[in-house]
């Protein structure tokens, strides 16, 4: 996705959900995020993209950040979290398979299907 179609599908979005976004730093280089939107769905919410800097990738931040994403979901009484995964993208698949979502029917042939996790 380019980075115009990005800050016109989530960033612009009037369904995003900043407070529940979170970031990760180095110095003033942001290296990882993970964002947050609203799902529709009666105590759940839908994570965004997450992405991790090609060169600090393998150290754990995509995990921190989904972490802290769902840590504000709980303290917000959000039962559970919705995410998406790019077939493609088999690393982002092995975190949240370690985090607990579970794979769902297929959304498209594209993708594996949602993932839910309990918060």
């Amino acid at each position: 996705m380019s980075y115009h179609d990005y800050n016109i599908i989530i960033l612009k979005s009037p369904l995003m959900l900043w407070e529940g976004s979170f970031v990760a730093k180095k110095d003033d280089l942001y290296v990882g995020s993970s964002s947050v939107i609203k799902s529709g769905l009666k105590d759940t919410m839908e994570q965004g993209f997450t992405a991790v800097r090609p060169g600090f990738r393998g150290r754990g931040l995509a995990q921190a950040v989904k972490l802290l994403v769902a840590k504000h979901a709980r303290s917000h009484g959000v039962k559970s979290i919705l995410t998406h995964n790019g077939s493609q993208n088999e690393a982002m698949l092995r975190v949240n398979e370690k985090l607990g979502f579970v794979k769902r029917s297929r959304v498209t042939s594209t993708e594996p299907g949602w993932l839910r996790f309990g918060a």
